[in-house]
């Protein structure tokens, strides 16, 4: 039969084996303000490293993301009917004495004007007055290339009845 005061030195034994195997470390400081004798102990828990273990799971590396050239400039829009709008366009475009804006059906061709159409200026907005028909209509940056007109950028332009958030309308409609 085993005595339990036997057993006292194998119980702190097997204690400092699984403190020392969780990666704690031991060190003596005689030193410290907190120590009450000579000879005192603290434990030192080392801080996590920046390092992935081995044992670890290691992330893939993040692949190189391409750098994508910000847009012409063109916004999403909504306009009365009949309005003048003036589109803004970025740094960025082109700006070729070619360059169109155009007002199309979304779904058609590039070379659909159903809407209107003007030329980009060399700088500043474009001007052009928005289409007579409400809906949802394209607001397109188009460039002629070899093979006939490229659309560059669309965006969403939604024409409204004329008395959509018209002051004038609003102040003729008070009795």
């Amino acid at each position: 039969m085993i005595r339990s005061s036997s057993l006292r030195p194998i119980l702190a034994l097997t204690g400092v084996l699984a403190l020392g195997l969780a990666g704690a470390a031991f060190a003596q400081n005689q030193d410290a303000p907190e120590a009450a004798s000579e000879g005192a102990h603290r434990i030192v828990v080392p801080q996590a490293s920046a390092q992935p273990s081995d044992t670890a799971e290691r992330t893939p590396p993040t692949p190189p993301v391409a750098e994508v050239p910000p847009g012409l400039g063109l916004l999403d829009m909504v306009a009365p009917v009949g309005a003048e709008l003036s589109v803004a366009i970025s740094a960025n475009a082109p700006r070729d004495p070619a360059d169109r804006i155009r007002i199309a059906l979304p779904g058609s061709g590039p070379d659909d004007i159903s809407g209107g159409e003007a030329l980009v200026p060399v700088e500043g907005p474009a001007a052009l007055r928005a289409p007579v028909a409400t809906g949802a209509w394209e607001l397109r940056y188009v460039t002629q290339g070899d093979g006939g007109a490229q659309v560059l950028e669309t965006r969403v332009l939604t024409v409204v009845a004329e008395d959509y958030k018209s002051p004038r309308n609003r102040a003729e409609a008070r009795p």
